[in-house]
């Protein structure tokens, strides 16, 4: 055709070749276009070693300058046996295979029927080259799949290149088990800007994966757990057994632009207390808050792990996020903590626990329901700092600390109710994990080295039987106490707590206010109306008979050491003074020592004088022991001050107190009394008034008042009340009726009145004698009662003594004495005259007889 032409047709067979001088045989020449070129860099890099058996090259096509690559051809084909070869530089080899290897002209195909990498054995694996589309580079496509031990097929998730910066959390994931493995790769060859395309899958058959980091092995994992650059990590069917409980996993990734991926790990499941509060990984933390829990709940977790991408270095520009989240209602989980925490199994409770782990740190976000929102961080599993937020947090209202990073916690919020004795013994022993004292207290002052402030008020407050209401309760600690600083209207003032148990509560109370208890008006004490004494009707008295201690049910054995001290103490509308002492728990109860006591003009303890009170209680039965110094200036203001008829004026008293009765401290009545009373009270006068009931009628000295103007004695005597020097005397006392031992002496300016016999203070009744001596001159009424005394003296005898008495004055007091019964109820006793003119009978012994007097004394003509 007047053309020049030039056609090569070229075969070479290899019988048995080398595969690794396969170079030798690829095209190098300056006229191989881009594409084929690129090719053939690959064949030189990929291939790596192997025999070639019957194998061949095929070339036909114009040899001639300027040809085109239409105008020719090129064919190779390799049996390779036992060859190596590297699909990308960053990828692990495929080793020991047996396949054949196919080129035409740009297009590559090889197809493995066996072979092995990272000791899996992989089958039915192609790999294709095409040109790209856009006609730039070309593209290498692997599809394969394989069988082996698990751990070797996790290694691509971990060796792979196209995975670098996201399989670095995975490097210590360790996986034991046979797993088949998918292969499907798109690695770019000379295209610009192109990522490879990477598709991972293990099929999982009942195999262990452990995850060292968080110490968590799944067993009988099984499922599909794939990788693909395009949507990272995910799963299909995923199950497993943790913390030996079946559980269902799902996985998934997101990955930005910049190759930063967030993986998300969901487990649904059942888990038991014990075993997560062993998990080794646990914070201390942790393990102390689920150290009074017991049962198993379902949960929802999730494990978030953040990847950033690597900078141009192949350096990390940010550190890994790594996040866990637990979710439960705690159905199924008893919490043993004192409320409002406390639940039964079967009450729900919203639980949610965020934890973010760093290197060696962890931040903890903790919300239980309204109850409580928690944030605290953690280092090497101790708390490093962080606030602690009690009750619900308002919609949009932030509570921050002022200093985040100051060390400590902070404590703030509210409670609807605390009980200190349940929280006490809670924190030194069960949520600290010790019930050895030492240890406790060890672990219990180790605390303040935590929390650093704390700012709540509880809305209802129980320590030691009492109620407190819209309390605010500040903390501090110091070398050995936490210092608790108290204000409300019940109760203001400061409690020292101590670390170790065994050392006692210190209480400093500016004031402390006590509800006043059920019927106290009506069944407590009689109420002085216009200076009369008005006494509790019958259906009072017989609400008081069906009297119930209060404090039946309370075992003082319980009660802490307690060093107390408060400057007011009220109950009710009751001021019950300023008190002190120290309390120590005894086999038998409570011993209160160094008690000090004054109250409404009474004191106890005073002047170093021993007053000591004991609580006994066997487990069923109360009994209470009173011993002490009682004295008072003014018995007015005493009396006055307990609600009764200021019956008696003073100017000094001392009591010498040893009383007991049964029941409770709360449970006292005078009915009820019994031991020894020695009083001495000086200088003051008897006023118009009640005696008053139980036991104050011991104190009133049955109204003396009222009894000398019963004796119709002259006006001079009585018209400003009966004065009188100095009383004194001692008594027994037993169940309420009291024993006058020897005489009770009222000793006047010009007068002695004394008494003996007895007083039953449940029954308000008198048996007893009355023995009094008085001026004659005081005393004109008293002929009257010598006129009609079975007519043995008349009037003109009367006179003539009266005239006696002036002439010699205190000569003749002897002879102006008179002794009276006094018998039945006190409320408008009369006094019967049985002897006048004679000398008392001496302490002890007995009166006559027979009376000498009518019933009563006649007034005076």
């Amino acid at each position: 055709d007047g053309e020049r032409s030039s056609v090569l047709d070229l075969m070479v067979g290899a019988l048995d070749a080398d595969v690794a001088e396969k170079s030798l045989y690829l095209p190098t020449g300056p006229a191989i276009k881009d594409n084929l070129r690129n090719v053939m860099d690959w064949l030189d890099a990929a291939v790596i070693s192997g025999r070639a058996k019957d194998s061949g090259l095929i070339f036909r096509g114009s040899v001639l300058e300027g040809s085109t690559s239409q105008d020719r051809t090129m064919q190779m084909y390799y049996n390779v046996e036992d060859g190596t070869l590297r699909f990308d530089q960053g990828w692990p080899e495929l080793e020991r295979i047996n396949g054949l290897v196919l080129i035409d002209d740009n297009d590559v195909d090889i197809r493995v029927d066996s072979g092995e990498s990272f000791s899996s054995g992989f089958d039915a694996t192609t790999a294709s080259i095409r040109a790209n589309d856009n006609g730039i580079g070309s593209w290498l496509s692997v599809t394969g799949t394989g069988r082996g031990q698990a751990q070797q097929g996790l290694l691509y998730l971990q060796a792979t290149p196209a995975t670098q910066g996201f399989g670095d959390y995975l490097a210590v994931w360790q996986m034991e088990g046979m797993v088949d493995l998918n292969l499907g790769l798109a690695i770019p060859l000379g295209v610009p800007e192109a990522q490879p395309q990477v598709d991972i899958g293990l099929d999982l058959h009942d195999n262990t994966l452990y995850i060292p980091e968080y110490e968590l092995r799944f067993n009988e994992l099984n499922g599909r757990l794939n990788y693909s650059m395009e949507t990272g990590l995910s799963s299909e069917n995923l199950s497993a057994n943790l913390f030996d409980e079946p559980v269902v996993a799902q996985v998934k990734s997101e990955i930005d632009a910049a190759r930063s991926s967030v993986t998300t790990v969901d487990l649904t499941g059942t888990v038991d207390v014990d075993a997560l509060r062993n998990w080794s990984k646990q914070s201390k933390f942790v393990v102390g808050l689920l150290s009074r829990t017991q049962g198993d709940t379902d949960y929802l977790a999730q494990l978030n792990i953040t990847q950033p991408a690597r900078d141009e270095t192949g350096q990390i520009t940010v550190q890994p996020q790594r996040r866990l989240k637990i979710s439960s209602s705690l159905v199924g989980v008893n919490v043993g903590y004192p409320a409002p925490f406390k639940k039964n199994p079967d009450q729900p409770m919203s639980f949610d626990l965020t934890i973010d782990f760093h290197d060696t740190r962890q931040d903890l976000q903790v919300a239980l329901g309204e109850l409580a929102s928690v944030s605290i961080g953690l280092e090497d599993g101790a708390i490093r700092n962080g606030l602690v937020f009690l009750g619900r947090r308002d919609s949009g209202v932030s509570v921050r600390r002022l200093n985040a990073n100051a060390p400590g916690l902070d404590v703030l919020g509210s409670l609807q109710n605390f009980n200190y004795n349940d929280w006490i013994s809670a924190l030194r022993n069960d949520a600290l994990g010790s019930t050895s004292p030492a240890t406790a207290a060890g672990n219990f002052a180790s605390m303040r080295e935590v929390i650093k402030a704390v700012d709540v008020t509880i809305s209802e407050a129980v320590a030691f039987g009492q109620v407190v209401e819209d309390l605010n309760v500040q903390i501090a600690s110091d070398d050995s106490n936490w210092k608790l600083s108290l204000s409300s209207d019940v109760v203001t003032g400061e409690i020292y707590v101590p670390y170790h148990a065994s050392a006692p509560l210190d209480v400093q109370l500016s004031h402390l206010h006590l509800s006043a208890p059920p019927k106290e008006d009506t069944t407590e004490a009689p109420v002085a109306v216009n200076n009369e004494t008005q006494l509790p009707d019958a259906e009072s008295l017989e609400q008081e008979e069906e009297r119930i201690d209060p404090l039946l049910e309370f075992d003082p054995r319980e009660l802490p050491r307690m060093n107390f001290r408060a400057d007011a103490i009220t109950r009710g509308d009751v001021d019950y003074g300023k008190w002190q002492f120290s309390l120590e728990p005894i086999p038998g109860g409570a011993e209160f020592s160094n008690l000090i006591v004054e109250a409404r003009g009474l004191q106890a303890g005073a002047e170093g004088e021993e007053a000591r009170f004991i609580w006994n209680f066997d487990g069923d039965t109360h009994h209470s022991y009173f011993n002490a110094v009682l004295r008072a200036s003014n018995l007015a203001t005493v009396l006055s001050g307990f609600g009764y008829a200021p019956s008696l004026e003073s100017t000094t008293a001392v009591f010498h107190a040893n009383l007991d009765w049964p029941g409770s401290p709360a449970f006292f009545s005078g009915d009820d009394l019994s031991g020894d009373l020695d009083l001495r009270i000086t200088d003051g006068r008897f006023q118009g008034g009640g005696s008053g009931t139980g036991a104050l009628t011991l104190i009133s000295i049955i109204n003396f008042d009222a009894l000398v103007r019963r004796l119709r004695f002259s006006d001079d005597l009585v018209r400003s009340g009966l004065s009188y020097e100095e009383i004194y005397g001692s008594m027994t006392l037993n169940n309420g009726v009291v024993t006058i031992a020897d005489r009770l002496q009222i000793v006047g300016p010009a007068s002695l009145f004394q008494v003996d016999g007895s007083l039953d203070l449940e029954q308000q009744t008198i048996d007893g004698n009355l023995y009094i001596t008085l001026p004659l001159s005081d005393n004109i009424p008293w002929m009257s009662g010598i006129a009609v005394l079975n007519n043995l003296i008349n009037w003109q005898v009367a006179v003539g003594v009266f005239l006696f008495d002036q002439i010699f004055g205190d000569q003749v007091d002897s002879l102006t004495s008179a002794q009276y019964t006094l018998k039945g109820p006190w409320e408008g006793l009369e006094p019967r005259l049985n002897q006048v003119f004679g000398t008392p009978p001496a302490a002890g012994t007995t009166p006559p007889s027979t009376p000498v007097t009518p019933q009563s004394i006649p007034t005076p003509q």
